[in-house]
């Protein structure tokens, strides 16, 4: 058995929506802000000055273990595939920033 951890590749709407959740599971706000899912389906973050940026995955993807990927197989993205759904109509959307 190898002692290797399996990885899976994270892009598009499946790294963003994993950038999100990842996000809400640590502190409330750390450095990088709050980050929020907009009605558009795309994830921006506001700073301590209340301003919003928006999030862009790498265009590498993000490499993430594969026991916590499997919570984003049917995003588009998922293992550098193009089918699977985006991120408009998530619950927990929240306002558009400004």
């Amino acid at each position: 058995m190898s002692t290797e951890k399996k990885v899976v590749i994270l892009a598009g709407a499946a790294a963003l929506y994993y950038m999100y959740k990842h996000h809400q599971s640590a502190a409330s706000t750390d450095a990088e802000g709050q980050y929020y899912l907009s009605k558009n389906g795309r994830v921006y973050y506001r700073d301590a000055e209340h301003r919003a940026h928006w999030v862009t995955p790498p265009s590498a993807g993000i490499q993430v273990p594969s026991n916590e990927a499997a919570d984003y197989k049917q995003f588009q993205g998922y293992d550098n595939q193009s089918a699977g759904r985006d991120l408009v109509g998530i619950d927990g959307v929240g306002s558009d920033p400004e």
